[in-house]
C-alpha cells in the first residue's frame, strides 16, 4: 500500500542502525540479530515532555524505533530523532491514534517481524521490553495487564477500561484498552485498523476473538503522572460502541 502524501519521513542518522552486540556487530542468530527483526511504533502528538525519554529507552534495550508524529505543535518529532528514533510526521490537521498507527503499518518493510505498541507519554516503560520479548515463542499477541495495580489508575479510567475489557473478555485479552502490546507480524497479516481515535486497542482485541491467537496477558505497572488524558469521552465511547457493532 501507497504511502499518504501527508506522510514527510525524518532520520536521524546512525542512532537509526541495529545497536551491535557488545560493540562487536551483529551476527546472525545473535540477540541483536533478533531484536533487528522488531520494530516499536508509538504514536505521539505533543509529548514534547516525555518521548526523548521513551525512545532512549527503546534504543537501550535493542530495538528500531518509529515515532508517528501526529501534528504535533511542539517538539516531539525533532526530540524523538534526536534520540535515535525515526520519525513518521503525519501534517495537516490532527489525525487520531488510530489513523497514525493505520499509516505506519501500510509502510512497514517485510522484513518486520514483531511489532511493539506502546504510548509516547511515559507511561509504559521501556525497561518492560525485554519481559514482552522473551514471551514471544509462547504467544502471537501479549498485551500489558494494568489492572492487578489499577489502584493506580485514575478513577474513571480504571472503572472505564474495566467496562470495556468486560465487554471484550471473549477474546482472552485482560485489559482490552492497554496500550503496550507485541504482536507476531505474521498473525497481524495485512490487517490494517480503521478508525481514528482511540480505537485501534479495541479493534485488535475484537481481530483476536475473530481468529485463532495465542494470548499472553503480562502484568506491567499502571503509572499515571500530571499529563493530561486526549481522551474525549462521548466521543470515544461512541466509536466504542461502533467497533463492537462493526
Amino acid at each position: 500500500m501507497s504511502a499518504p502524501s501527508s506522510i514527510a519521513f525524518t532520520r536521524s542518522g546512525p542512532s537509526d542502525c541495529p545497536l551491535a552486540e557488545e560493540d562487536g556487530g551483529v551476527f546472525p542468530g545473535s540477540r541483536a540479530a533478533e531484536k533487528s527483526t522488531a520494530r516499536i511504533l508509538i504514536p505521539a502528538r505533543n509529548e514534547a515532555a516525555a518521548i526523548a525519554r521513551v525512545v532512549r529507552g527503546c534504543r537501550r534495550a535493542g530495538f528500531s524505533v518509529w515515532v508517528i508524529d501526529d501534528a504535533s505543535r511542539d517538539e516531539t518529532a525533532f526530540l524523538a530523532a534526536e534520540a535515535g528514533a525515526e520519525v513518521l510526521v503525519l501534517h495537516g490537521p490532527h489525525h487520531g491514534k488510530t489513523a497514525a498507527l493505520r499509516h505506519a503499518l501500510a509502510q512497514l518493510p517485510d522484513s518486520v517481524e514483531w511489532l511493539f505498541f506502546l504510548d509516547g507519554d511515559g507511561q509504559h516503560h521501556p525497561a518492560d521490553l525485554e519481559r514482552f520479548w522473551e514471551l514471544r515463542h509462547e504467544a502471537d499477541l501479549v498485551v500489558g495487564n494494568r489492572l492487578p495495580d489499577a489502584a493506580q489508575m485514575p478513577f474513571l479510567r480504571r472503572w472505564t477500561n474495566r467496562a470495556m475489557s468486560a465487554l471484550l473478555a471473549r477474546g482472552g485479552i485482560r485489559d482490552s484498552q492497554c496500550g503496550f502490546r507485541l504482536v507476531r507480524c505474521a498473525w497481524l497479516g495485512t490487517w490494517l485498523p480503521r478508525g481514528h481515535h482511540f480505537q485501534f486497542e479495541t479493534e485488535l482485541a475484537l481481530l483476536a476473538a475473530a481468529r485463532p491467537c495465542r494470548i499472553a496477558n503480562l502484568p506491567i505497572p499502571a503509572t499515571y503522572a500530571r499529563e493530561q488524558s486526549k481522551i474525549v469521552p462521548w466521543r470515544d465511547a461512541l466509536n466504542f460502541a461502533r467497533c463492537l457493532l462493526r
